[in-house]
């Protein structure tokens, strides 16, 4: 699932794998942990625009303004990232038809949020040609994934919010 946030929504904080991206296959030096930093800190410019900013393992993730107002998404060992502009762009700008480099992303005029069930690993075990290793791929077939979205207001304690049963 993809949330489109206004800017103002830059500070993420979240309860998961961190504080540096990680992925199923290159989650171990990542502990839990409770982490914040603003959305332009999650994103790393690789040489080629690519997927980045991920973090796995997360219970909840929250997307709020600097005055603590924001959003929450609660789940279990969610795979959830942002990023500051259209993620059409990562990998292929479609609009120039050509590859762009990460240093040359640009903030754009909303965040982009993506809550997910899991992404396949990285692979690249060998010189990074190599696939990903077969448990860390997602085979075809149906899945299902739940997780709440809560509002979160100013002075919230992010761990307390999480927890909360309606």
């Amino acid at each position: 699932m993809r949330v489109l946030l206004k800017n103002e929504f830059d500070q993420t904080s979240w309860l998961g794998c961190g504080p540096l991206d990680n992925y199923c296959d290159r989650n171990t030096a990542s502990p839990v942990g409770v982490y914040s930093m603003p959305v332009d800190s999650m994103f790393y410019p690789y040489p080629r625009a690519q997927e980045s900013g991920n973090r796995t393992n997360v219970r909840w993730m929250s997307m709020c303004n600097k005055s603590g107002v924001g959003l929450m998404a609660i789940g279990d060992n969610l795979s959830t990232g942002a990023v500051h502009f259209d993620m059409h762009l990562m990998d292929w700008d479609r609009f120039n038809k050509k590859n762009l480099h990460g240093g040359s992303m640009e903030s754009g005029d909303y965040i982009w949020w993506n809550i997910d069930y899991m992404q396949m690993g990285l692979g690249g075990d060998n010189s990074w040609g190599a696939k990903a290793h077969s448990e860390y791929l997602i085979p075809y077939m149906n899945y299902e994934y739940s997780f709440t979205l809560r509002p979160v207001v100013s002075g919230s304690n992010l761990n307390t919010v999480s927890k909360i049963i309606y």
